[in-house]
């Protein structure tokens, strides 16, 4: 794995700071740049990295990409051995944890989505805060922009340099335009951003926005995002009777596919949340109905929705809303209906919640918003279920990609006989286990 130019530049700023925040926009690569500091710097071993539970897989798999080795991701809350020279833990474990992990002697504490510890009286801030005064080395990482949210992070900016951010009511007076309701206060408001921005920018944080650094950046970028299956007995249950040959392989393999769309819905909101917390609009693309529905009912105050249902004046109305509108933050698509025929270049983010049997339906989407009219870099997202059918899923599309990025077009990827679909289908009858 090789950095960017902007991603060494980060490396380094890293490398001099004992306290910093990184807090580079979203799809630039900041966990990249985490933990390449990391192994520059292995006195600043070993590291304890806290996530919010759906990032946890995805940081694991960073960890082995740009380190080399194995990291220890700790769940729930009976205690644990500290192993690794990276251990993961989300942040509703940590206070159950705290007290061993200060035992550990971890000399870097790192905090993804740092905005996470915006409430002092939440325990996760508390379980924080208690543990960085042990540690000597601390990085907290996030792409929400400071100016629009300032009251989100004090928390952080006090212990990375509390002798500047000591005062509390100071700060969300000042930089919050802190108002009393008449039913309490309330610190959602910004004031004197420009100032907090020159205050900290370089001295204790780094931020580059995408546009910053698009000469480095390819127009399109492709990331695979592991996230952990909730539905995991009724997922694993299916499997044992349909491995036990009571289901039909064409049966069987579709249903599989749903349950595992099903089991990741709430790290998929989730996800889509931060992307809107960020500043940004975001295109999500599903297959089945009763995805596409829990993911628009969720947001549906700032959503619009198309699939083979929506008329040609829902299908038109949903597109301008997302185009013109600001305050509508998401699409959801289905990748069939939404896929072709329209422009979505309002956003440079996109998921797909779950997967096409054909690369080249996804190239259609994912060019939806990577098209004419489209400035920015476009960063397209792929929701795998750990240790499920997608994972194979992912596989095949992957190395059928490969074959599509050898020929002219994609003409020659819907054969019935080498179709991913047709593949697992004569794989599940032979052998399920395979």
């Amino acid at each position: 794995m090789k950095l960017y130019k902007y991603q060494e530049t980060g490396v380094k700023w890293l490398n001099a700071k004992h306290r910093s925040l990184l807090a580079d926009d979203m799809g630039i690569g900041k966990s990249a740049q985490v933990i390449t500091h990391l192994k520059e710097c292995p006195e600043r071993l070993p590291a304890l990295i806290v996530v919010p539970a759906s990032l946890k897989i995805n940081w694991q798999r960073e960890v082995e990409m740009w380190f080399g080795i194995e990291s220890q991701i700790v769940s729930g809350n009976k205690p644990v051995e500290f192993k690794s020279k990276i251990v993961i833990i989300n942040y509703d474990v940590l206070a159950a944890h705290a007290k061993n992990l200060v035992k550990a002697n971890f000399e870097t504490l790192v905090c993804d989505e740092a905005h996470y510890v915006k409430n002092k009286k939440a325990i996760r801030t508390k379980a924080v805060v208690f543990l960085q005064k042990t540690i000597p080395f601390f990085i907290a990482v996030t792409g929400t922009p400071i100016e629009n949210r300032p009251f989100e992070m004090y928390n952080i900016l006090k212990i990375i340099s509390p002798a500047q951010f000591k005062n509390f009511w100071h700060y969300v007076q000042y930089f919050c335009n802190a108002k009393h309701t008449g039913y309490g206060w309330d610190y959602t408001g910004h004031s004197n951003t420009e100032e907090l921005y020159n205050l900290i920018n370089n001295k204790i944080m780094l931020r580059r926005k995408k546009e910053d650094v698009l000469k480095d950046l390819p127009e399109k970028t492709r990331s695979v995002l592991m996230f952990p299956l909730e539905n995991k007995a009724e997922y694993y249950a299916y499997q044992n009777e349909f491995y036990s040959g009571e289901i039909s392989p064409l049966v069987g393999i579709q249903h599989l596919k749903r349950l595992a769309g099903q089991g990741k819905l709430k790290s998929i909101n989730e996800w889509i949340q931060n992307i809107i917390d960020n500043g940004n609009k975001v295109v999500v693309f599903a297959i089945h109905h009763i995805i596409i529905d829990n993911i628009f009912e969720k947001f549906k105050k700032i959503a619009v929705k198309l699939d083979g249902r929506s008329t040609s004046e829902q299908r038109q109305k949903a597109v301008d809303d997302f185009q013109g509108n600001e305050k509508i933050k998401l699409f959801v698509g289905q990748i069939k209906a939404a896929g072709v025929g329209i422009t979505l270049t309002a956003a440079t983010h996109c998921l797909f919640a779950e997967l096409d049997w054909s690369p080249f339906m996804h190239f259609q989407a994912e060019d939806r918003l990577h098209r004419i009219g489209q400035k920015n870099n476009v960063t397209c997202y792929y929701a795998i279920a750990e240790k499920t059918i997608e994972e194979k899923i992912m596989t095949m599309l992957q190395s059928k990609k490969e074959v599509i990025d050898k020929t002219i077009d994609g003409k020659t990827i819907d054969s019935e006989d080498d179709s991913i679909f047709s593949t697992l289908l004569k794989e599940y009858s032979k052998n399920p286990d395979s």
